[in-house]
């Protein structure tokens, strides 16, 4: 007998805070619910690591772009968080960005590495002004400069394992913003 293959339900993409509730909720706007299927076969039941990881064959050639193209759409659509980017070297701050989500996916299964790292840069960020409800914003945007720079081979699915990869970075991030003082 055949197995239909269940549609997974819409993306959601509101961050909820606090330590051990992080999930997304919402939709994102804009986003096709079909795609077609990814240039280089990925197996079916690919974890999201898995997914995650082999993805960066496509996102780590084009890591400036997709830097740029996050930093654009985050000051476009939240030019209320320029303050926090006045003094910034954007060019550094891209690579940055984009070397801490490779370095991160690469010890995915480092857990007690990866969560002594993220939360030292979340307590960076704190210091620096940037507030638990920011990552919202950043979350969006990220998955929307992936998707613009991407392209068809950033499908539902890998968008799915590319949202837990950011949620896994994001909630060790913030262990600095629960932390007890």
């Amino acid at each position: 007998m055949k197995r239909l293959k269940q549609k997974s339900p819409p993306l959601e993409t509101k961050l909820i805070h606090g330590p051990g509730t992080l999930r997304f909720r919402g939709s994102v706007p804009g986003v096709a619910q079909t795609r077609p299927v990814m240039p280089a076969e990925m197996p079916e039941r690919a974890t999201a690591y898995e997914k995650v990881l082999e993805s960066l064959q496509w996102i780590e050639p084009k890591s400036d772009l997709i830097a740029q193209a996050f930093y654009r759409r985050l000051l476009t659509k939240h030019p209320e968080l320029a303050a926090l980017f006045a003094e910034a070297d954007m060019p550094r701050l891209g690579k940055q960005l984009m070397d801490t989500f490779s370095w991160a996916v690469r010890h995915w299964g480092d857990a007690p590495l990866l969560r002594e790292r993220l939360k030292a840069l979340g307590l960076r960020h704190k210091l620096l002004g940037v507030s638990p409800g920011h990552f919202d914003l950043v979350g969006e945007c990220f998955l929307g400069a992936l998707e613009s720079e991407l392209g068809v081979a950033f499908t539902d699915e890998l968008r799915h394992a590319w949202v837990q990869a950011y949620l896994m970075v994001v909630s060790a991030m913030q262990d600095a913003y629960y932390a007890s003082a």
